[in-house]
């Protein structure tokens, strides 16, 4: 503490909160001042709490606002997702119930529905709900009608040969009164029925689809007209129904424990629709009514390829061929070999031709056979004919005079025809001992005939005036 005191002087004392003397005098002053600063600070510090109080509750109240929207907003969508899921389970509880009886009622009724069946269009028939309720198979308070206002119908299909075999496949589907329904309520309904419920899509509403695509039907095969969110149950795929044709159920996915899921039992009419995306088509034949179009693979066959009609293309390669008709070509046929039973025939001045050695046989008129190109005709056999005709004969055969032959050869001797007589060759000429094409006549004086080897000579009658003719010809 400062000493503010000096001796016996009064006057002089220490103000509380200062640190500074002040004359005492000045102490009723200066308390004044003080008191005025005390009050004004006081006076500030209330405004400033009272305007912090005011901002502080506006902060807190939309603090507030925000978390009661964000609470507001995420218990609407809990209390929704709530609320569809009781729908769906209400929904799905219903179908379950609806189907246990179905199957109860088919089991009950077997053969008065196979008979029904059988002789019902498109081998479908009914069950209504009255029958259900009468039958005690379903509750008086049950209704066909589901949560979102969709009515169910019990189809029971067979087949020609139901009424025998007792075969039937109960089902039941919703109609396509889609209003209440939300996208994806019908696949949630069929999630919590289990495998025997199926749906239909926006996608595909022609299709109705078992859970976990277990089994898969077109809705016209039912009667039903194609609709989005269609809510069914495929009664005969249920645990415990043995009396139904589960065979007729064709499963599009493999099931190697039932290999006859996936086979058909009847001819598959597509009504004019195309099968898409094959690998592979196997079977005894094949049956078509227009073009088969075949891409880069091209046509393979160990046996034969017939054809009533025609078979053209560019290149056709086969060990064999066989047509009851024609095969016309465009372009060229090849092959080792071609045989034929009957004609080959050409059109105009053509005929076969040697592609290597460039000759043929051709016809340029009606009347005579020629070989292409001036071509030479050669054969160590016999050429026969009525007449042979040429500008000349030329025989390559060398016939010495005196030589073996053969009767009717014709050969040549130096410069000299030789011809075949009696199997010896012989000269042409008229003097005796020689060969000429035809006989020679001797004229002499008397009609006794002349004698020479090798000829045989004749009396033809007179000659000139007292002269006799004689024809002589070869023995």
């Amino acid at each position: 503490m400062i000493n503010c005191f000096s001796g016996s002087n009064q006057n002089y004392k220490m103000m509380p909160i200062q640190r500074y003397c002040y004359p005492y005098r000045q102490k009723v002053k200066l308390q004044g001042i003080f008191n005025r600063l005390k009050n004004k600070q006081r006076d500030s510090l209330t405004r400033y709490n009272s305007n912090r109080k005011v901002g502080v509750t506006a902060v807190e109240m939309a603090v507030v606002l925000v978390l009661l929207a964000v609470g507001a907003t995420y218990g609407v969508r809990h209390y929704s997702q709530y609320v569809n899921h009781q729908v769906t389970q209400s929904a799905a509880n219903q179908l379950q119930v609806i189907t246990t009886a179905v199957g109860n009622y088919a089991r009950d009724n077997r053969a008065a529905l196979a008979t029904a069946a059988s002789t019902s269009p498109g081998y479908i028939t009914t069950v209504s709900e009255t029958d259900l309720k009468n039958g005690g198979y379903l509750l008086p308070s049950a209704s066909l009608t589901n949560p979102f206002g969709q009515t169910y119908q019990i189809l029971v299909k067979g087949s020609a040969t139901s009424a025998t075999d007792q075969k039937i496949m109960p089902f039941v589907v919703s109609d396509g009164n889609n209003a209440m329904v939300e996208p994806g309520d019908a696949r949630r309904v069929a999630s919590a029925v289990g495998g025997s419920a199926g749906y239909t899509t926006s996608l595909e509403p022609e299709t109705i689809t078992g859970l976990n695509n277990l089994w898969q039907f077109d809705v016209a095969q039912w009667g039903v007209s194609p609709a989005p969110e269609i809510i069914a149950s495929a009664v005969f795929y249920e645990e415990g129904v043995e009396q139904m044709d589960l065979s007729a159920l064709l499963h599009r996915n493999y099931d190697p424990a039932n290999p006859h899921l996936n086979r058909m039992n009847a001819a598959i009419d597509m009504n004019g629709n195309s099968v898409t995306g094959a690998n592979q088509f196997s079977g005894v034949s094949a049956n078509l009514s227009s073009a088969l179009t075949v891409g880069a693979g091209g046509i393979s066959s160990t046996g034969n390829v017939t054809s009533t009609g025609q078979v053209s293309g560019n290149t056709v390669v086969a060990n064999a061929i066989s047509s009851n008709g024609s095969i016309s070509a465009a372009g060229d046929v090849t092959g080792n070999s071609m045989y034929a039973s009957n004609w080959f025939r050409t059109y105009g001045a053509t005929g076969w031709y040697s592609q290597t050695y460039g000759g043929g046989w051709y016809m340029a008129d009606a009347t005579w056979i020629r070989a292409y190109g001036n071509k030479s005709i050669y054969t160590p056999g016999t050429i026969q004919g009525g007449y042979i005709q040429g500008n000349a004969i030329r025989s390559i055969q060398y016939a010495p005079p005196g030589g073996g032959c053969t009767g009717g050869s014709i050969g040549y001797y130096g410069s000299s025809t030789m011809n075949c007589v009696n199997g010896t060759w012989r000269s042409a000429g008229t003097a005796p001992g020689a060969w000429w094409a035809s006989c020679f006549v001797v004229e002499t004086n008397n009609d006794s005939s002349p004698s020479y080897p090798g000829y045989i000579c004749k009396n033809t009658g007179a000659g000139h005036s007292i002269t006799y003719n004689h024809t002589c010809c070869p023995a």
